[in-house]
């Protein structure tokens, strides 16, 4: 498909796998996969997901320690709020590594929230909502990104409750709005 940016993630936890042991694995198998993907001029990108790579910081760790300018980040704005992490604050942290962005957002909801809901590591329970109806600031996190040059694909990704094909086009209108507002 000809494709010059391929989403990878780190895996999730499983059995007694300790994140030092996995933090290996990891880091093998994306200097290897990088390797491959410099030879076919492609660039990965890790997606912020998981308990392997949800945090900025577990991003930005994995990508130092693989070195591969073929190795880059998958940032999911929504993300950040299922590992506890503020979304702009690892926007700034990673900004420097971007070469992809997830536009999703969620916000908290009441107990009695009868949707499909996402817990976070603390606990939290979050709805998704169509990008910019949510929690994360993502006008802040767009003008961050037009700040640093950033060139990549812009996506959505609805994971909200309503029919998905009316969740994503008002998603679009969102995106659409608050970038003419840069």
């Amino acid at each position: 498909f000809r494709a010059r940016v391929v989403r990878v993630f780190s895996g999730d936890k499983a059995g007694d796998v300790s994140y030092e042991q996995a933090s290996d694995w990891i880091i093998d198998g994306l200097k290897e996969a990088s390797a491959y993907a410099a030879s076919q001029g492609v660039t990965l990108c890790l997606e912020n997901h998981g308990l392997f790579a949800g945090k900025a910081e577990q991003v930005l760790n994995v990508i130092r320690e693989v070195g591969s300018e073929h190795l880059r980040s998958t940032f999911d704005t929504g993300n950040f709020l299922l590992v506890d992490e503020s979304p702009s604050e690892a926007a700034v942290k990673l900004a420097d590594h971007i070469s992809h962005v997830h536009l999703k957002d969620f916000a908290l909801v009441e107990q009695d929230y009868e949707g499909k809901i996402y817990t976070s590591l603390s606990g939290q329970r979050y709805a998704g909502f169509a990008p910019g109806e949510g929690s994360v600031d993502l006008p802040f996190i767009l003008g961050h990104l037009k700040d640093n040059g950033y060139n990549g694909r812009l996506t959505v990704e609805y994971e909200g409750d309503e029919e998905q094909k009316q969740g994503s086009e008002r998603s679009i209108l969102n995106l659409r709005r608050m970038l003419s507002a840069l």
